[in-house]
């Protein structure tokens, strides 16, 4: 296969499969910071959620006070969740797609070596008079299918 064939399709697969596959995996250390971020929301909510439980007199400015944080931080909790579960879903949803586009790059890349190592090498068949039973059966099970399909297809 020339050189610039390997080159092209070396370049498609990086730019139509790695390249797509890199941008995914970036997405996930923003999760990570999210998910770190949520987690100390939750240590502040429990914090506030202590000193509630802890406050004697439940009537008192600074129960009062403490009870305003504490919704607060709930409200910071939950923000934040959406936040990941947002990203999350971000993640998932664009996975089955990745995972589609890089399939169909990787066949249109394996078809076209075939096609090129099959133009290349077809010359060199009459050198090889020990390939034709393969081929002759290789092309006659094709047909057959072929006749079969055609046949399949008239009957719908």
């Amino acid at each position: 296969m020339e050189q610039w064939t390997k080159k092209v399709i070396s370049n498609t697969c990086k730019e139509m499969i790695v390249r797509p596959a890199g941008e995914k995996l970036k997405e996930i250390p923003g999760l990570h910071k999210t998910i770190a971020h949520r987690q100390q929301k939750l240590l502040d909510y429990d914090a506030y959620r202590r000193k509630q439980d802890a406050e004697k007199n439940p009537e008192s400015e600074q129960s009062l006070k403490i009870a305003t944080k504490l919704e607060s931080a709930h409200s910071k909790v939950n923000s934040v969740t959406n936040e990941v579960i947002t990203a999350c879903a971000t993640i998932e949803n664009g996975k089955t797609k990745l995972f589609l586009d890089g399939f169909a790059s990787l066949v249109a890349c394996q078809t076209m070596i075939n096609l090129r190592s099959a133009q290349k090498l077809e010359p060199y068949l009459p050198m090889l008079p020990q390939a034709a039973p393969a081929l002759c059966m290789i092309c006659s099970k094709t047909n057959e299918e072929n006749l079969r399909n055609v046949a399949a297809d008239t009957k719908k």
